[in-house]
């Protein structure tokens, strides 16, 4: 048993040098891959398409504060500067007008209080309103604490604007 085990590692030792097959043997590496944020990306107008603030990858980029609105990201600014693009204003817009603090803008109905409620399960909180008009008011998302905070102005169910940012709700409503 034992020579033929010897004569096929020979056979094959053989082979492999007469045909060119060789094996290296190389080192392990362990190599750290950076984990990617969500993000979400949304260009245009908004006025009859502000369903994409129920759009599950949406609500994870406000998560972990990695939103861009018309090639504006959304990030702590110290600035009064306004922007308005499309349909929307930017408020606290950086110096060179990719970061901002705030976009407000108007939503004509198509976005619900019952859609949002959904989207946003028990996070969806509402912080200003009469409490017996249960979806009237203004209502936030804010899911960590100094993070980004998406407000909803909403009249008898309807949403009728949005404010996304840092700042918390200023509504022109």
């Amino acid at each position: 048993m034992n020579k033929i085990v010897k004569s096929i590692a020979s056979v094959t030792l053989a082979f492999g040098t007469m045909l060119g097959v060789s094996t290296t043997v190389l080192p392990i590496e362990d190599t750290a891959h950076a984990a990617t944020k969500p993000y979400y990306v949304y260009n245009g107008y908004v006025d009859k398409d502000a369903k994409f603030v129920t759009n599950k990858q949406f609500i994870k980029a406000v998560k972990y504060g990695n939103v861009t609105m018309n090639g504006i990201k959304f990030e702590k600014v110290h600035s009064n500067k306004k922007l308005e693009k499309y349909n929307q204003t930017f408020t606290g817009v950086s110096k060179d007008g990719k970061k901002a603090n705030k976009v407000q803008f108007s939503v004509k109905e198509d976005l619900t209080y019952d859609q949002l409620k959904k989207a946003y399960g028990s996070d969806f909180k509402k912080v200003k309103g009469t409490p017996s008009d249960k979806k009237s008011g203004i209502f936030e998302y804010q899911p960590k604490k100094d993070g980004l905070i998406v407000s909803f102005v909403i009249t008898h169910g309807r949403t009728v604007e949005v404010d996304i940012g840092y700042e918390g709700v200023t509504t022109s409503k």
